[in-house]
């Protein structure tokens, strides 16, 4: 069994203000702001994974790896696109939901 990891821009801004690091990472590039991979159920992933993730992403765009919402992969590392029709059904009835 596998599960999604997140971590956001928040670990790459720590890896650009570590002292031994800041004078060798390009900080004005578009790095993005998000990436997701899967781990085991058992896997607890590390602040260093997390980091390698974010630059991975940047480097190589979206692979199994490391990927966005818009661009995911499952667990098997095939190519998954949501159900937009279901995500807007969803949202619609979340706001209904906490309009009551």
């Amino acid at each position: 069994m596998a599960r999604l990891a997140l971590t956001t821009i928040g670990v790459l801004h720590e890896t650009f203000e570590h002292p031994r690091i800041k004078g060798f990472i390009d900080r004005e590039g578009d790095h993005p702001v998000l990436a997701a991979w899967w781990v085991a159920d058992d896997h607890q992933p590390t602040w260093r994974e997390a980091a390698d993730r974010m630059e991975k992403l940047h480097a190589n765009g979206p692979t199994p790896e490391a990927f966005t919402f818009g661009n995911a992969f499952d667990a098997n590392g095939n190519r998954y696109r949501a159900d937009q029709a279901l995500i807007q059904a969803k949202i619609a009835r979340n706001g209904e939901r906490a309009s009551t």
